[in-house]
């Protein structure tokens, strides 16, 4: 059996953890934290990804439509000018 002492910034809760509370490094300190808490932190985190994905969809959409409005006008212009040509 190995005993690991860890050096944890919120030590209350180690002497009387609750069901589904979790040890975790955050990559500088160990902490106790809930399983509640770490999906919530993660869905908030995927959340702000799908806002920035559906920002960046909406961007492209818009990019698309006024590039394809450009070619609808660049179209015509040089229908126009062909036309113009034609009557020299």
């Amino acid at each position: 059996m190995v005993k690991v002492g860890l050096n944890i910034k919120n030590g209350s809760k180690v002497f009387k953890p609750k069901p589904g509370d979790v040890i975790i490094f955050d990559g500088k300190d160990w902490y106790i934290t809930t399983k509640d808490d770490i999906f919530k932190e993660y869905q908030d985190k995927v959340n702000a990804k799908l806002r920035e994905v559906d920002i960046k969809l909406q961007e492209t959409e818009n990019f698309k439509t006024e590039i394809s409005e450009q070619m609808v006008e660049l179209g015509e212009t040089i229908r126009k000018f062909i036309n113009l040509q034609g009557d020299k």
